[in-house]
């Protein structure tokens, strides 16, 4: 069964593939965080007497046109902009959780609303025959549980699936033949 055609209306299709990019965003914005350990830990390793040496203390250099004749200097603008980006990564994936979050919300109130006119156009045979509990069961648990075990699980495999090929790609720039040698 195709359960993306749940996703009846144009705008939850659009809904769903824009979170599917802000999640490929977030991923890419992890994958930058974790990059962006080792070179501070090079530079925080290196010996101060050879640190304008270090690759990425010219980088950084010839970016901001600038010579960190300091160690300590280049340390704590290199921490401030580290930290920077950590706030701005978390502020990003909050409100992208927040938009997932609020999509799957509106996306069950869909889904039982649409159930639950489908049960009060029944006949008057069926709701006798029945118990009340059943389509209260039907219209909040089982709703409930399609999406929990469909939209969330499809996001969450997803965003890990991005993450870990975003993850194989910065390790094979790094260093190809060990990525691929193990």
């Amino acid at each position: 069964y195709n359960y993306f055609k749940l996703l009846e209306t144009k705008k939850d299709k659009t809904i769903f593939i824009s979170l599917i990019f802000f999640i490929f965003i977030g991923s890419l914005l992890e994958t930058i965080g974790i990059a962006a350990v080792y070179p501070i830990l090079s530079l925080i390793l290196s010996d101060s007497s050879d640190f304008t040496s270090n690759f990425y203390v010219q980088n950084l250099n010839n970016f901001f046109g600038t010579n960190f004749y300091e160690k300590k200097n280049l340390i704590f603008v290199s921490i401030f902009f580290f930290l920077i980006f950590f706030i701005f990564k978390n502020l990003y994936l909050f409100f992208s959780k927040f938009f997932s979050e609020s999509f799957l919300f509106g996306l069950k109130h869909n889904l039982s609303s649409k159930m639950m006119r489908n049960i009060l156009l029944r006949s008057y045979e069926n709701f006798i025959k029945n118990n009340s509990s059943y389509y209260t069961n039907l219209t909040l648990n089982v709703v409930g549980e399609l999406v929990n075990n469909i939209f969330v699980a499809f996001i969450f495999m997803v965003k890990e699936l991005i993450f870990v090929l975003l993850i194989i790609i910065l390790l094979s720039i790094y260093n190809f033949k060990i990525t691929f040698a193990s």
